[in-house]
């Protein structure tokens, strides 16, 4: 529920991808009862209800909705594993502004990781809320990284083992696989099954590639191109059969945004032809 006697961040939308995350809050935030995310609000400005707006009209209702489908399918396995593992840590991969240590218990212990400009600038605004009364405290070390690079997942697996240090650990990597060059995304997880002690979970979404020459990709490339300075790149696809031979991980769960619908929704008229039908999997080391 939205809280008074804040100051939203300022935004000034400068037209790059990373700005997108302010979309997948605002999209949270249209379904709270769905996405049960009670601080995504904090980063919806005017501009960013503007875009969001562009978003949906380009898009589509239903895209809105999957987004808010994704964030309760992925708070819900975190949960789990916060009950198994109280002294784990969670580790959010291109985290945005995200909301999940706030919605988890005070002892969670979080990294998160993104760009230069994305940490830092999150870090000050974070530590506002705070001190405002507007976020619970919480433990978040942030660091930077760019996940498209070789280099920068080699320093990213240092970090990892000099903090961790063998704990039990649930990764996330939500809206990324997609950007990720095919090459980094499979050394990412690579590197992933090395850091993750046994018992561990990574949890992730990915487009299957019956997507790639849909009208709604054709869709999202026009208007990433128009509104965030993207050329009509190449996304990666990933077929469901990929993670069921991937080493060192046994598939958990996969899903996918219909089912999700059916599970929270109770109804079953997701129009998948509407969507970028988004699917998921639970992995467990």
């Amino acid at each position: 529920m939205e809280q008074s006697g804040f100051s939203r961040p300022e935004i000034s939308l400068q037209g790059t991808l990373s700005e997108s995350a302010f979309l997948v809050n605002a999209l949270r935030s249209r379904d709270e009862a769905i996405s049960r995310d009670g601080y995504a609000y904090l980063w919806v400005t005017e501009e960013v209800q503007k875009i969001t707006q562009e978003y949906m009209a380009a898009m589509g209702h239903y895209d809105g909705v999957e987004l808010a489908l994704r964030s309760r399918f992925f708070l819900e396995c975190m949960e789990r594993f916060e009950c198994c593992h109280p002294e784990g840590y969670f580790i959010n991969l291109g985290a945005g502004f995200t909301s999940y240590p706030y919605l988890l218990k005070q002892e969670s212990k979080w990294i998160e990781v993104d760009l230069p400009e994305v940490t830092s600038w999150k870090r000050v605004e974070v530590e506002r809320f705070i001190r405002e009364g507007v976020l619970p405290t919480r433990t978040v070390k942030y660091l930077s990284c760019n996940l498209n690079s070789p280099e920068g997942i080699d320093d990213l697996q240092n970090n990892l083992d000099s903090i961790m240090q063998g704990s039990p650990s649930f990764v996330l990597l939500e809206g990324v696989s997609y950007y990720l060059e095919r090459s980094c995304f499979e050394y990412l997880l690579k590197m992933l099954s090395m850091v993750q002690a046994p018992g561990s979970f990574l949890a992730l979404d990915y487009w299957q590639p019956s997507l790639s020459q849909s009208e709604q990709i054709r869709r999202l490339r026009r208007f990433f191109a128009s509104h965030f300075s993207q050329d009509e790149q190449d996304y990666t696809f990933i077929d469901s059969s990929f993670f069921c031979s991937l080493d060192g991980y046994l598939v958990v769960e996969q899903t996918d945004a219909p089912q999700l619908h059916c599970r929270y929704y109770h109804e079953a008229n997701l129009d998948v032809s509407a969507t970028l039908a988004e699917h998921y999997v639970l992995l467990k080391t």
